[in-house]
This record gives structure tokens, C-alpha cells and sequence, in this order.
């Protein structure tokens, strides 16, 4: 008899304590940000590609790195240059409020060659805006939480003895841009896709 209760108590206790790797609903639900954005003649679009591992040779996620691809560019000409200066500290803002800080391509430290060499050839780099036309798609690095995973479009991300499913399509993008007038920080949300072969 004590036996049977000792069991039954051991397994209401195991039933009772989450442990790591049990996945809980994501925040209450909310219109996710637009997957374009434009700031005067300044417009943006960030993408989080489901098969980067096609671009890098390597899944980044693994190395706790969220590759994102920002298309970033001037529709239209105010008279005034436009550029992203050395530190135009962009961040990603999780759908629960988790701020994903930025990898800067000098500091990245892949340890690895030609992934070296991949990442700084697809790499954002600071500078002058160009027209939109004429851009395409560059890379932004960001450093995911500790022993945060990626399932597809959602962010698993550790939370006391659980993971707390975070939608990366209700995430924002923030950076800041530079001109005559100042700096203004640009936002812009993440839409998903896959990389095809633009060549």
C-alpha cells in the first residue's frame, strides 16, 4: 500500500513539474507588423529565409545566430543623403518582448573560412542608401537567447524549465538611418519565405 502511494505521489510530482523542452503557448494573439515599411523615402523589407541553410552552408540557428534579409533602399530623392552609419544598431523585437542583439560582421567569429568569406559577401554593411531598384537582398546577424531553437516561422525560447513559442511574423525589426535631419530609427516586421537561386 505505501509502495503504491509513494508511486502515485512521484508521478504527480513529474506530472506536475515542466521540464525543459515542454513547448507553451506563444503571447496573446495581435495583428502582426507590416512586412513592408517605408520612413519618408526610406523603405525596407526584412525576411527570415526557413532554408537559409540553402544561402550559408551551414544552419546559423545551430551556432545561435537568426540570419535575417533586409532589402533596404529610396524610392524617391528628398535632396538628402541617406545612409545607415557604423552603429545603426538594429535589433530584433520578439513577439514577447525579447530583444535580439545585433552581430556586426567583424565580430561574428565563424571560425570557419568560407563561411567567412559567404557571410561577408551576403553581409549589410554600413554606407549611402541606393535607389530601390537597384538593391537587393543583404544579411543582418542576430544573436539568439541560450538554448533557443527555430521550428519553422516560431522562436522556442527558454522560459523557467519550459520553452515559450515565440511567432517570428509578429516580430519587429529596428534600426536607425542617417541623413541631414538626423537620425530616425526605421521598423519594419518579418515575413518568412525560402531562398531560391536568384542567379
Amino acid at each position: 500500500m505505501r509502495a503504491n502511494l509513494l508511486g502515485i505521489l512521484l508521478l504527480s510530482a513529474s506530472c506536475a513539474a515542466p521540464v525543459r523542452g515542454t513547448v507553451i503557448g506563444a503571447p496573446a494573439e495581435f495583428p502582426g507588423y507590416p512586412s513592408q515599411a517605408k520612413s519618408g523615402v526610406v523603405w525596407c523589407e526584412a525576411t527570415y529565409f526557413t532554408n537559409h541553410k540553402s544561402v550559408f552552408g551551414t544552419d546559423l540557428v545551430r551556432r545561435g545566430v537568426l540570419p535575417i534579409a533586409v532589402r533596404l533602399g529610396l524610392r524617391a530623392d528628398d535632396g538628402e543623403a541617406h545612409r545607415l552609419a557604423d552603429d545603426f544598431d538594429p535589433h530584433i523585437y520578439l513577439q514577447d518582448g525579447t530583444s535580439l542583439d545585433w552581430v556586426p560582421l567583424a565580430k561574428a567569429g565563424w571560425k570557419n573560412r568560407e563561411l567567412n568569406d559567404r557571410v561577408a559577401s551576403l553581409g549589410l554593411r554600413p554606407g549611402l542608401l541606393d535607389d530601390w531598384e537597384r538593391t537587393s537582398q543583404r544579411f543582418l546577424f542576430f544573436r539568439l537567447p541560450p538554448d533557443a531553437r527555430v521550428d519553422g516561422d516560431k522562436v522556442l525560447v527558454p522560459h523557467g524549465d519550459h520553452y515559450r513559442s515565440v511567432d517570428l511574423l509578429q516580430s519587429l525589426l529596428a534600426f536607425d538611418v542617417s541623413s541631414e535631419e538626423g537620425v530616425h530609427t526605421v521598423h519594419v516586421g518579418l515575413s518568412s519565405g525560402r531562398w531560391t537561386n536568384r542567379r
